[in-house]
């Protein structure tokens, strides 16, 4: 019997996990789920758990801090990420982060459950045109674009002004400016422009 928590801010999805796997037919049992990282901390040290499953994109907070958080808390317990996120930046990162699988949203059961018993049994679910980057460590400190800042940069690459952004986001135009400053310090572009060319060839976009 494999056990299993999932930490996701999505309750339909957590509740979904428990629905679809049943203790009995599957050997898959979800001990519990939490919405935070947090919160996760406070069930986790309850009970023997054989995998955890983690959302990439919590809301108001950064994935990779709350992988670290969790790696330096329970090591020993292999973390998969589940998310719609399909950029191969964040792929590989989290995978040199320590995570043993990236499992995208809306893979159906068998997938979901087949990658499970794998982490479980100690393996590390790569796809090969992944691994070769990831043990290269050729991108290790290549920076990712957190999900609010993403939500800018595509709206600014569907030839949206800042002004209207602002708008949309219900945010000052002074804040969208200092978030696009940031990015481009981060990517070290030059000016908006640069700064989506180099995103497109990164397939941040």
């Amino acid at each position: 019997m494999t056990t299993v928590f999932i930490i996701d801010d999505d309750l339909f999805i957590c509740k979904g996990f428990c629905d679809v796997f049943d203790p009995v037919k599957d050997e898959i049992s979800i001990a519990g789920y939490a919405l935070t990282v947090n919160d996760a901390f406070q069930e986790l040290v309850k009970g023997s758990v054989d995998v955890i499953i983690l959302d990439l994109y919590l809301k108001f907070t950064d994935p990779i801090i709350n992988f670290r958080l969790l790696y330096k808390r329970f090591p020993l317990i292999p973390i998969i990420i589940f998310t719609y996120e399909t950029a191969l930046v964040w792929q590989i990162k989290m995978f040199q982060e320590g995570a043993k699988a990236f499992l995208i949203k809306g893979l159906d059961k068998v997938g979901i459950q087949q990658t499970i018993n794998q982490v479980a049994r100690g393996n590390s679910v790569i796809p090969a045109q992944i691994k070769v980057e990831v043990n290269s460590g050729s991108i290790h400190y290549l920076p990712v674009l957190k999900e609010r800042e993403r939500e800018v940069i595509l709206k600014l690459s569907s030839g949206f002004s800042i002004k209207e952004i602002a708008s949309m986001k219900e945010r000052t135009i002074s804040s969208i400016e200092k978030s696009l400053k940031k990015i481009r310090s981060l990517f070290k572009a030059k000016n908006n422009y640069e700064l989506l060319s180099i995103l497109h060839k990164q397939k941040e976009l």
